[in-house]
């Protein structure tokens, strides 16, 4: 039997996995850390799983076949000659399949590490995520293994493993992302430990009822019939853990900051958490910008904070894959309440509505591509009602004409405010 094992472990074929399965992890995991990833820890957490998507298929495909392959050649009649050494053989195979997909996120973490610690600011590595990759494999596996002992033939049973797995992968939805694979991570989010865990453990039985099928389904191959007595327990448990698993909730819940927040400006500052401290220096640029604005502008006297800060409302902003552009629109909307009296009236037609709000995106947008420091705006950061076109004319232009315009956009909204009342 420990020939066999050690046969396993080093075959063409559980070499050949990892190395396919190493490989895929570090091309995505490189590809998909751009500068979000590689600056800020929640965010790089989320990339050491990002790749499951596309190994968890590759696993379950490569392990059906090589079941299906193995019971197609009678492993089972020369390798195990009783119940105890086929549960035993199994168990070998599961484990080094285990260990293969070990090696795998391991590697996953080296990637993630490797490319975000030179750039990163605050917080760590959250492994959560690390452990869910490994327990959404172990899944993979144990589906793949009953799979490719049932269906014949072995080039059968490999795409339709991976295909159940993909599908799974997708639909499964459950947070924000795949209940085994979530898209983005924010600071003020983290992985639920109790669902974590009942995942895990639903992982554990999930293995050890592979191994009872494994039995039961050979031994009906070789007796023509066989009771299935030794396998309730283990599905009735796994069952049960995957209703409480369920009955959970979201696999991911809120976060409290166990660190004070980072802020720039003393009367008018923005706050953010630790784990984004890396866009600090962005941030105090578009502060500075804010203090020398053509025309009449007063900054007040508030604190802005991202979401999920002790100090932040509903209306607490996101900091979206570091892109300044989703903290401008709080910054700007600040400023431009401060600066102005102006409010929307009660009473407005249709018309006039529309006319307010396209006037109020124009001055925004406006403001927002000046904190920025920018002279040209994009079509995908501009609201309804703005013409790209006008407004990159508009910025072009010298300081004191753009001041004119900004003028003539606020006279516009006041002769729509006389006109209400």
């Amino acid at each position: 039997m420990g020939k066999v094992a050690l046969r396993f472990v080093f075959s063409p074929l559980t070499l050949s996995l990892v190395l396919c399965a190493v490989t895929l992890q570090w091309a995505i995991s490189t590809w998909w850390m751009n500068g979000m990833w590689v600056t800020n820890w929640p965010s790089a957490s989320v990339a050491v799983q990002v790749a499951s998507y596309a190994v968890a298929p590759l696993f379950a495909a490569v392990i059906a076949y090589s079941e299906s392959r193995s019971h197609e050649r009678g492993w089972q009649h020369g390798d195990a000659t009783s119940s105890r050494a086929l549960g035993t053989l199994t168990t070998v195979r599961l484990l080094v399949w285990m260990g293969v997909a070990t090696i795998v996120v391991g590697a996953s973490v080296a990637v993630t590490v490797t490319k975000t610690l030179p750039h990163v600011g605050g917080g760590s590595l959250q492994l959560s995520y690390a452990l869910l990759y490994l327990c959404g494999l172990g899944y993979a596996i144990t589906f793949a293994t009953v799979v490719g002992i049932v269906i014949r033939p072995s080039w059968l049973a490999a795409p339709l493993s991976a295909g159940v797995v993909f599908f799974t992968w997708t639909m499964t939805t459950d947070g924000r992302g795949a209940t085994f694979n979530q898209l983005g991570a924010y600071p003020f989010e983290q992985l639920s430990t109790t669902k974590l865990w009942l995942l895990v453990l639903g992982a554990v039985f999930a293995l050890f009822t592979a191994v009872r099928c494994v039995i039961w389904l050979t031994s009906r191959s070789r007796n023509g019939y066989v009771t299935g007595h030794s396998i309730i327990p283990w599905v009735v448990a796994l069952a049960g853990v995957g209703l409480m698993a369920n009955m959970t909730g979201n696999i991911v819940v809120p976060r409290t900051s166990a660190t004070p927040p980072v802020c720039v400006g003393e009367d008018f500052a923005v706050c953010v958490w630790e784990e984004n401290s890396a866009y600090i220096s962005d941030i105090e640029g578009l502060m500075s910008r804010g203090a020398t604005l053509p025309g009449s502008w007063s900054l007040p006297s508030t604190e802005l904070n991202e979401r999920g800060l002790p100090n932040a409302d509903e209306t607490g902003f996101y900091l979206i894959e570091g892109s300044m552009w989703s903290i401008t629109p709080a910054i700007a909307s600040a400023i431009m309440e401060s600066s102005s009296t102006i409010t929307v009236p009660d009473h407005m037609s249709d018309e006039e509505l529309t006319r307010w709000s396209e006037l109020y995106s124009n001055e925004a947008l406006w403001l927002e591509a000046r904190l920025i420091g920018t002279s040209t705006v994009r079509q995908s950061v501009a609201p309804p009602g703005v013409d790209i076109n006008e407004m990159n004319r508009v910025l072009s232009l010298p300081d004191n004409l753009q001041a004119q315009w900004v003028n003539s956009i606020r006279q516009e909204r006041v002769e729509l405010q006389e006109t209400d009342s």
